[in-house]
């Protein structure tokens, strides 16, 4: 699965060195947040499809939060998310760039493009 979601954009306050997520950085893809821990074999498959594709993303992992991955992944199904950076994200409207969320979809596609059987059993 793919899991498509508004993450917090961590680029106004932070230290240039703490930043994790950033507007017109591309997706982020969480090797940890709350309620999920990324499956590492999907998850390097995603960020190598990625790279292939020529596609700008940014990894994090998260102490707090959680995504609706979390419940997918309980299910036993190789879960990734695509978070699209946002400003404002739980308020009643967020702010991102629609780059980002082009390449969301993008790499997205770049994933699926490679998926066969049997990098699928592989997960």
């Amino acid at each position: 699965a793919i899991v498509f979601e508004g993450c917090p954009a961590d680029d106004t306050v932070a230290e240039p060195y703490m930043i994790q997520t950033a507007i017109h950085k591309g997706p982020m893809l969480r090797h940890i947040d709350a309620r999920m821990i990324t499956n590492p074999r999907y998850q390097r498959f995603v960020l190598r499809a990625a790279a292939e594709a020529g596609l700008s993303v940014q990894t994090s992992v998260r102490e707090g939060g959680g995504t609706d991955g979390g419940p997918v992944h309980q299910l036993d199904v190789p879960c990734v998310v695509a978070g699209v950076p946002c400003r404002h994200v739980h308020a009643g409207t967020a702010i991102c760039a629609l780059e980002d969320v082009r390449t969301a979809a993008e790499v997205a596609v770049a994933v699926v493009e490679r998926l066969t059987p049997e990098v699928v059993a592989g997960f």
